[in-house]
């Protein structure tokens, strides 16, 4: 049981980098587009 929530949390905290990662692009992205137009 402790390995599953183990495993769990270092899902959890992967996915939470992935976000940041992702929404970090995604302002990028936003910030080029609007210098752009």
């Amino acid at each position: 049981m402790y390995f599953k929530e183990k495993e769990l949390k270092r899902l959890t905290s992967n996915y939470g980098d992935y976000l940041g990662i992702y929404l970090t692009a995604l302002g990028v992205g936003f910030g080029i587009g609007i210098a752009l137009t």
